[in-house]
């Protein structure tokens, strides 16, 4: 059974909303894209749109950007060190400085700049090997975070890749030891970073939120559970491993919470 808690907690103030009947219908074009059309590969795994505007999505054979127009297709070609890493893209971040980090089945990642058309590959020793990552996100300061069952890893990318490796290098930090204690089925773990910067961890019955998402300050650690929530009644025959997934409405200014 799925229970939807809408909580009040980011903002006490409510947006006003239209009247019903002020409302204009609006008719949406919608407009079918397939490999006629220039797409490598119809099995979509991601989509991003990066600060430009352009469409970019993931495939199971190769990267695609489209420009409203036409792709335009990046694969995997030996001959061509900055060319991706692989074809098999399982997800795909776009950073607000315009980098793409293409992330691939047998766990390997690239920051791929858009503007040069290179990608530079990540040595998977910098990340201890991970050949499968179940999380993967950036927060408001650009850092990407990386979680699998193995470990939770900080990826700051220093430097801007253009045209070598040598134009960046990444600081990699390892949090594992910061998560809660309590963990011990990552299948059950949900990340999500707000607004302002607040990275939220659910995991079973708790919701961990860490100020400026850093895991690091364990004094400044808030912990919520489903008992924290006077005003949510679950129901009965509600299992024992209740769990929340957590989001946020940005319009509404709300923190969605959703319980099962």
């Amino acid at each position: 059974k799925i229970l939807l808690f809408i909580l009040m907690t980011l903002l006490k103030c409510v947006q006003a909303q239209p009247a019903a009947d002020s409302i204009t219908e609006k008719k949406i074009k919608v407009e079918m894209l397939t490999v006629e059309d220039g797409l490598s590969q119809g099995n979509i795994t991601s989509i991003v749109q990066d600060k430009n505007g352009f469409m970019w999505f993931g495939t199971k054979d190769g990267l695609n950007k489209y420009d409203g127009y036409n792709f335009t297709v990046y694969v995997h070609d030996e001959k061509k060190p900055f060319s991706i890493a692989k074809n098999h893209i399982t997800n795909l971040l776009a950073d607000k400085r315009g980098f793409l980090w293409v992330f691939y089945l047998d766990g390997s990642i690239d920051v791929f700049n858009s503007e040069t058309d290179k990608a530079f590959h990540i040595q998977n020793t910098l990340l201890k090997n991970e050949v499968s990552w179940q999380h993967a996100f950036l927060d408001a300061n650009e850092n990407l975070f990386l979680y699998s069952g193995h470990g939770f890893l900080k990826v700051t990318l220093i430097g801007k890749p253009e045209f070598a490796e040598s134009d960046f290098k990444l600081k990699v930090v390892e949090l594992t030891d910061f998560l809660p204690k309590k963990i011990n089925d990552t299948n059950r773990v949900y990340f999500f970073i707000s607004s302002k910067n607040e990275m939220y961890l659910s995991y079973r019955d708790s919701i961990f939120v860490y100020p400026n998402a850093d895991v690091s300050k364990p004094n400044k650690i808030k912990r919520f559970s489903n008992k924290t929530f006077s005003q949510v009644k679950p129901s009965d025959n509600l299992h024992e491993g209740f769990e929340f997934f957590a989001a946020e409405d940005t319009i509404h200014h709300r923190l969605i919470l959703i319980g099962y």
